[in-house]
């Protein structure tokens, strides 16, 4: 009983809120005449605001029964909001005849819709059992879809439960999110893609959320790197369509940016994205399948991917093509095509954008290992990534700069310090000084003075570009990298 007085609770702080839906027909309490004459005419977001009128008793007597009349033409219509509460009327049986069971088939049909509230109802009701199975597991799944789409309420129920669930229900319930999740916003991809989502304005306002996505994922201008509005935000962009969109949800639990590393996860979304002609999918998906991760390895499905994503420019693509044939893995053996795959992707200028970039080595030339550092590097991540792959010690420090920058590729420190370590490792004095620096900010491991310093005395032994400053960490004096006092980074 007191769970149903806080969910009541919860949705009349909820109906007290749509009162800026009244901008058109309800601006004012007794402009309630013009709200009759649009929901009269069908206009479902009307109905649904003349029904919180006769709910709240603004501009006509309250009465639930015309609330209820309202609501259901509203939500009959698939309007969300109109589904919430008449999902709540159902619930309290106000106007209606109490139904437990059909408020959760109002609050699911919203929830489908991506309306955080009814996601965190039916939380509510399957936690206590009411119309539906008393089940733990799934009102975890609910909490957690509506913490996904916004709810800032829903993880603290979802904590209190976590308590009483063992270790398998709760992973249950997250394989579930994210199944549910993955569903939904393939069903609205393909709706949007489908049918009438190609107009300019649905096609602008999925551009403006992957944008947003981007902008939260590498951190730019004043913007606060938060993985998980980067997720929402691409999750809002594929459900209106956008193709880049599901790329970069893959790229998101691929490299376990605010989530669980899942390699499964992330071949779905490349899946998805491949299926629908991305390049970039074409070609992540191709890879997972080289490698193994997340999927059997099968190098005739890595072949066949390739060449999807090769045939449209793809530059990685071609590369990767290209070391297939040279070693006969996925397709008959055959130089030629080797070396006429390599020679396209030496010739192209297109670069990968939200690709995973995690290429393996190049070798087809007879004179031994192919460096292209010097060619190609310094045009982008993706050459330099490919060079680095190849053991090349400048390329992989320069590549650890380009992940501690976040340039052309989300920022990730513990990337960042994962090649400065490999650059170190061979011997370069500009490996061991930006592997320093890591250390003394403690961006991407512990903030260590004393591993700081012997890195800058490594770095020193072998290139000798630093000077000895007054540490503001320590009482002794050691050596400080010249960037860390704002001088131009050494590369």
């Amino acid at each position: 009983m007191k769970n149903i007085i806080k969910m009541t609770c919860l949705v009349l702080l909820f109906l007290t809120g749509p009162t800026v839906y009244g901008a058109s027909c309800y601006k004012k309490p007794h402009d309630v005449a013009n709200c009759k004459r649009k929901a009269s005419q069908g206009l479902s977001r009307a109905q649904n605001i003349l029904g919180f009128a006769y709910t709240k008793g603004r501009g006509v007597p309250q009465d639930f029964q015309k609330a209820a009349h309202w609501y259901r033409k509203s939500a009959l219509q698939g309007f969300a909001l109109g589904q919430v509460n008449l999902g709540w009327l159902y619930m309290t049986g106000k106007g209606v005849e109490q139904n437990y069971t059909d408020a959760a088939k109002w609050y699911e049909k919203a929830a489908l819709q991506g309306d955080s509230n009814a996601a965190l109802q039916l939380g509510l009701l399957n936690q206590d059992g009411y119309g539906v199975p008393l089940d733990l597991t799934l009102a975890t799944m609910w909490f957690s879809i509506a913490s996904e789409q916004g709810s800032t309420t829903a993880p603290k129920y979802q904590a209190i439960i976590a308590n009483k669930m063992s270790s398998k229900a709760l992973e249950d319930a997250r394989v579930f999110t994210r199944q549910w999740l993955r569903d939904f916003v393939i069903t609205a991809f393909s709706s949007a893609t489908q049918n009438n989502c190609n107009a300019q304005n649905c096609t602008h306002d999925a551009h403006l959320w992957f944008v947003m996505g981007q902008q939260y994922s590498h951190a730019q201008s004043s913007w606060k790197q938060n993985y998980k509005r980067a997720l929402q935000s691409f999750q809002r962009a594929a459900r209106k369509g956008n193709i880049k969109a599901l790329v970069s949800i893959g790229s998101i639990y691929d490299q376990g940016l605010g989530v669980a590393q899942n390699y499964q996860e992330a071949a779905l979304w490349y899946k998805h994205a491949a299926e629908q002609g991305s390049a970039n999918g074409q070609f992540n998906l191709g890879h997972m399948y080289a490698r193994g991760e997340g999927v059997i390895q099968n190098y005739n499905e890595a072949a066949h991917w390739y060449r999807q994503a090769a045939e449209q420019g793809e530059t990685s693509a071609q590369y990767q093509l290209s070391k297939l044939y040279n070693e006969g893995q996925g397709v008959e053996k055959n130089a030629l095509l080797a070396q006429q795959w390599l020679s396209r992707a030496e010739n192209s200028q297109t670069a990968i954008e939200n690709s995973r970039g995690d290429f393996s080595r190049v070798q087809i030339s007879k004179q031994g290992r192919w460096n292209l550092y010097n060619k190609t590097c310094s045009s982008g991540f993706t050459a330099c990534q490919l060079t680095a792959e190849q053991g090349d010690a400048w390329a992989q420090n320069k590549l650890g700069l380009f992940y501690k920058e976040g340039k052309d590729v989300v920022q990730n420190y513990k990337e960042a310090v994962k090649w400065f370590k490999k650059s170190a490792d061979q011997g370069s004095g500009r490996g061991f000084y930006n592997l320093s620096t890591m250390y003394l900010n403690g961006y991407g491991v512990p903030k260590d003075i004393n591993q700081s310093e012997k890195l800058l005395a490594a770095a020193k032994k072998n290139w000798g570009r630093y000077k000895l400053e007054k540490s503001k960490n320590t009482q002794t004096s050691i050596m400080v990298p010249v960037s860390i006092k704002s001088q131009p980074r050494l590369k």
